[in-house]
This record gives structure tokens, C-alpha cells and sequence, in this order.
């Protein structure tokens, strides 16, 4: 039995399994899911990772076994085999999951944010043609921290859009210094999936640009797909104004 429970998340019921079948069941489906999917001309690659929670040892009822295959899935993101079997040991890491996302909250408040710049250039001509904007978080305690150390825990806890538009008012702001220096060259802001859903995006990006007295080719945005293997795949387009 399969059923959608959130808008990225799985659940699979298997009667009368043990640790050994569990496993092996996961790992066909990480193999038929790693097959790229074609979609009109592009060629996506689904990254998934499967946490499994076993009945009656992890729980006797379905809310304790969703919970625990949840615990297990954040450990299955971080291993080689994409898959965790729930251990106790884990939810101290949840713990640890769930304050960082308190944190993350206070953090786009107090802006604790901030961007650094990783200069593109043009091979044929060796000049620079633009710049990414990568965000870091100065955390109080843990010190610096890079994206992938909060991205995934801002896409869960619903903050990313919240980040996104700080990234882009930011990345304009910055923007509008250089231009005004004479140092122009366009700024690439990367966007989730989760923002692409996001119905207001275009509305924020228009009001954004007006706010900052910016011209739409003085930002980019390049769409990051998460892959199988953990890296990443780019596409890049230039900002337009929404009608």
C-alpha cells in the first residue's frame, strides 16, 4: 500500500516484513526511481532517500511509525545507500533538526544573513560576466554556517520563501552599489522548487525591482535540481518583469 502523505513524501506499508525485506524493497525503489525522467526535452533525475520504521519495535501504532520513519528518512539523506533503518540515536539529532529551525526563524528577523559573491566568467574571453550570490548565515553560536548545513531545514520548516526574498532584495540592493560604481555585471540568485510553487514569486521579484530602483537585467535566477548523486543541475535565466 502507498500513500502521498505531504506534498514531496511517501509512505509504503508492508505487511508482515522484517529489517532484511524492508531494506531490500527500499533499494528497488531507489533503483526504479533513479531512472531519469523525461520531461518534454529535459532529462530530470529524482534524488530520493527512504527511512524505514519497523512494527512493533519502533512503535505499536501508525502516528509512532510515521514519526520514527520520519527521524530515519533525515538519516537515510545523509547516507551513501539513501536508506536508514530508525534508530534511537536519531532523534537527538531531530532535536538538534528542530531547534536549528526555531533558530532559522530568528535569524531572517535579527538578519543574520548575508551574501558572498562567486564571480563567472566567460571562457573564450576571460572576463568576468556575473556573479552567483551564495547566502551564509552567521550563526551566534555554531559560527558560519554554508547553505547546505540550513537550506534543507528552511525547505522543511516552510521558511524558504522567506529566505529567497531575502536573497533577492539583498542581491538588488548589492547590485545597485555596483552599478552605480561602474563595476556592473549580473547577479544570480539560485530558487528552489518550493519557490517555483510559490504564486507570488513573479509579484515579489517586480516589486522588488522597483523598490531598488533596479533594472531586470541587474539580477538572474538559476534553478537548482537536487541529484541523485549530490550534485547539482543549473539552469540559468535572466529576470523579466511580470505582466
Amino acid at each position: 500500500m502507498v500513500a502521498h502523505i505531504a506534498e514531496s513524501s511517501f509512505s509504503v506499508l508492508l505487511a508482515k516484513a522484517d529489517a532484511g525485506r524492508a531494506t531490500r524493497v527500499a533499494r528497488n525503489i531507489l533503483q526504479v526511481l533513479g531512472e531519469p525522467i523525461e520531461l518534454s526535452d529535459l532529462l530530470l533525475e529524482v534524488d530520493c532517500s527512504i527511512g524505514i520504521a519497523l512494527y512493533p519495535g519502533h512503535g505499536s501504532d501508525p502516528d509512532a511509525l510515521l514519526r520514527r520513519a520520519n527521524v530515519a528518512h533525515y538519516g537515510a539523506r545523509q547516507a551513501a545507500s539513501k536508506t536508514a533503518i530508525y534508530a534511537g540515536s536519531l532523534d537527538s539529532d531531530n532535536a538538534h533538526r528542530l531547534k536549528l529551525m526555531t533558530e532559522l526563524r530568528r535569524a531572517i528577523s535579527l538578519d543574520e544573513f548575508f551574501l558572498v559573491f562567486q564571480p563567472k566568467m566567460k571562457m573564450g574571453t576571460r572576463r568576468i560576466c556575473g556573479a552567483e550570490a551564495l547566502t551564509r548565515w552567521r550563526h551566534p553560536v555554531h559560527g558560519l554556517m554554508s547553505p547546505d548545513q540550513f537550506i534543507y531545514f528552511a525547505e522543511k520548516s516552510g521558511l524558504i520563501t522567506r529566505l529567497t526574498y531575502w536573497a533577492i532584495g539583498a542581491a538588488l540592493r548589492e547590485g545597485y552599489v555596483w552599478n552605480s560604481s561602474g563595476a556592473a555585471v549580473p547577479i544570480a540568485v539560485n530558487l528552489s522548487s518550493n519557490d517555483l510553487r510559490d504564486t507570488n514569486l513573479m509579484a515579489h521579484i517586480s516589486e522588488s525591482l522597483e523598490t531598488c530602483g533596479a533594472l531586470p537585467g541587474w539580477i538572474q535566477f538559476e534553478l537548482t535540481e537536487s541529484m541523485s548523486h549530490g550534485g547539482y543541475k543549473k539552469f540559468s535565466s535572466g529576470s523579466k518583469k511580470s505582466s
